[in-house]
């Protein structure tokens, strides 16, 4: 059931349309100051009064912040501290660490870590770092939602949404969701007359907190995040109930329902598949080779994990990424291009990577021959897994060579378009419980090849993995540079995709009668 919290005197007013409020409006509109003027002076504005809904147009990112968005591996995050800085002298003394080098500010590298309630994140910290385990897709901000004028003028909604901007921008979510420090992706704190318009549905339930999954994207605990809390609300804030009763109203006045809900946490774990995926069992490629080494399917790992049945799937560092469960685990060097299939032997750290479990790199784990595991690999922190399946150790997969005909298989064929730009980043075949995806495949791992020789014209045959049944259907994206690849999202006008009928599948091999046609995603 939803909790709705104290309803604010602002809403009553608005709800109920007193004509107070149409005046208080007029006023506002023809003169741009309010008949409570004092108020207004006391709760300006939260963006520029010059940028209107027709002239709002947020930048794209540049080609050095695409790199950092969706090249650059993901930095661990960290606490740096600072006696640099002019604003030392207006920080409270409960936020100033004192150490040998005299007074320090220490800011957590991270999307919820927050500098002192009063002051900008982007004014004070590198956004370099957090953007490298932010969303690493651009999707501009849009209007999604019309707060009525007779609201945007009432000084106490003004003074809320001064309030909860402010307390956005102290967090390092506002490196990517701020057009004035340089980007801004999905919603946009700097869009204009109100930007709780930009969000969706979904961010309202979750900055409001009726539903709390946001959390596995990572958190911090307060008392070494300058009093700032996001567990519960979607934004890190210094006072929950009042986070709550402002985004509690938006729901209420968006007339959200218990459905709603529902579909928020839903549509969080589509997206987010990875965070919750159950591990299937490792095939042919997956688990343990001969020789005793890890072995897995879809390039370059960053983090590999051995960890006890039953575990919680790793999710955001620094507190998430370590889950209870965890046998052993190794982490890739920043300047390592990370750690290749069939390499690593379990408990053996190589150059290149560092021991994340055990914590003590003089500690060793230790394994059962004939117990089972689950092996889970990612190509980065928050990414969709490379693997992420149960093996007996000591037992080495059997290879077997799968044919159209082998059980749990489809075999496809696609048509290449004759003017293909230039060579595609990445071809991806699979298969989605419905379409247009919002996440990665419903069904993993998917077919992929990492820059695909193609035939211009031509066709290219699939042989895929099926383990599912049930309705599906199979979706094939040529993801070209520029295009959707970091967030399973296929960009229009940029990417070229291909999609097959529903599909009943039952265990059996199935190939599709008919070749199935790029065209230029929409």
């Amino acid at each position: 059931m939803i909790k709705h919290h104290q309803k604010l005197p602002y809403l009553e007013a608005y709800i109920h349309k007193v004509s107070f409020s149409f005046l208080v409006a007029l006023s506002f509109l023809v003169t741009g100051v309010s008949c409570d003027s004092k108020s207004e002076e006391s709760a300006s504005t939260a963006t520029s009064p010059a940028i209107t809904w027709e002239t709002y147009s947020p930048p794209e990112p540049t080609e050095a912040m695409t790199k950092i968005l969706q090249q650059d591996s993901a930095i661990y995050p960290y606490q740096e501290c600072r006696n640099d800085l002019d604003a030392l002298s207006s920080v409270p003394s409960e936020s100033i660490t004192t150490s040998e080098n005299g007074s320090e500010l220490c800011v957590w590298h991270h999307p919820a870590g927050c500098v002192p309630d009063g002051l900008k994140y982007t004014d004070v910290m590198s956004c370099d770092e957090v953007r490298t385990l932010g969303p690493s897709w651009f999707i501009p901000p849009i209007r999604r939602a019309t707060t009525p004028p007779e609201l945007l003028a009432n000084p106490e909604y003004r003074r809320e949404l001064k309030w909860v901007t402010d307390q956005v921008a102290a967090s390092g979510c506002a490196c990517c969701h701020s057009s004035s420090a340089g980007y801004a992706s999905f919603f946009d704190i700097d869009a204009p007359e109100s930007w709780i318009d930009t969000l969706t549905m979904t961010g309202i339930i979750m900055a409001a907190g009726f539903a709390d999954e946001h959390k596995y994207l990572g958190y911090l605990p307060p008392e070494i995040n300058h009093g700032f809390d996001r567990e519960i609300t979607l934004f890190a804030t210094t006072d929950i109930p009042r986070m709550r009763a402002f985004f509690s109203a938006e729901f209420e006045r968006r007339e959200g329902t218990e459905e709603d809900v529902s579909t928020a946490r839903q549509t969080f774990i589509q997206i987010n598949g990875g965070l919750f995926m159950e591990p299937t069992e490792c095939g042919v490629g997956e688990g343990m080779d001969e020789n005793g080494n890890l072995i897995w399917k879809g390039g370059n790992a960053r983090q590999v994990y051995i960890q006890e049945i039953g575990s919680n799937n790793p999710g955001s560092p620094p507190n998430l990424d370590k889950p209870e469960g965890t046998v052993w685990a190794t982490y890739a060097n920043l300047e390592s291009e990370g750690l290749i299939s069939g390499t690593i032997a379990p408990g053996v750290t190589i150059d290149g990577a560092r021991q994340a479990v055990p914590e003590e790199a003089n500690e060793t784990a230790t394994f059962e021959d004939g117990k089972k595991y689950r092996l889970f690999t990612t190509p980065d922190f928050l990414r969709i897994p490379l693997s992420n399946c149960t093996f007996t150790f000591g037992e080495a997969v059997v290879a077997e060579e799968k044919t159209c005909d082998s059980d749990q298989t489809i075999c496809t064929t696609l048509k290449i378009p004759e003017n293909l730009p230039e060579t595609p980043e990445k071809l991806v075949v699979g298969l989605f419980l419905s379409l247009p995806p919002l996440g990665p495949p419903d069904v993993f791992p998917p077919f992929s090849v990492d820059t695909p020789e193609l035939d211009l014209g031509g066709e290219f045959d699939v042989l895929m993995d099926a383990n599912a049944e049930g309705e599906y259907q199979v979706f094939a994206v040529l993801y070209m540079p520029g295009g959707g690849l970091a967030s399973w999202q296929p960009v229009a006008g940029v990417d070229y995709v291909a999609q097959s009928e529903p599909l009943i599948l039952d265990g059996t091999g199935m190939t599709l009668p008919e070749p199935l046609v790029f065209s230029l995603a929409e």
